[in-house]
């Protein structure tokens, strides 16, 4: 071979860098797939949906669930009166056991109706009245935004 057909070898912080952009499309590729994966190991779920549950409102006034992944987004049938407000937090049930009157992650849902709210947390609580029937689907994907 001639020494015009030979490359360049590489000096030890070009292969440095190298390594280190192999590794960080690696990292970013198992960020991407983890919930994915995770789905599919801890909660067994199928087109990415964790949970499909209907239910009635019992005087502790809530319902919260815990999943070992994080869950993008709910959708909630209020099949209450109108005016027996339903609300969604992504979080845990707070101290006091009331449902919270707004913030962030906080989503009201009025009797009578549907609604996909985002979640992005592995716990959510859903508040309601005692004796109203709801039901809700869980979905590991977020919740596209649409136009009225």
């Amino acid at each position: 071979m001639t020494p015009e057909t030979l490359s360049r070898p590489e000096t030890g912080r070009d292969t440095r860098r190298v390594l280190e952009a192999e590794m960080l499309a690696a990292f970013r590729h198992f960020a991407q797939t983890q919930t994915e994966f995770m789905e599919r190991l801890a909660g067994q779920a199928i087109n990415n949906t964790l949970e499909v549950f209907a239910g009635t409102f019992d005087p502790t006034l809530l319902v919260t669930r815990d999943y070992n992944v994080a869950a993008g987004a709910v959708t909630v049938n209020n099949l209450g009166a109108a005016g027996h407000i339903i609300t969604v937090v992504s979080a845990g049930p707070n101290l006091s056991g009331a449902a919270p009157i707004g913030g962030t992650g906080v989503y009201f849902i009025d009797g009578g109706t549907t609604r996909t709210v985002p979640l992005a947390s592995r716990v959510f609580t859903i508040y309601g009245t005692n004796g109203d029937r709801f039901s809700f689907a869980v979905y590991t994907a977020g919740a596209r935004p649409v136009s009225p």
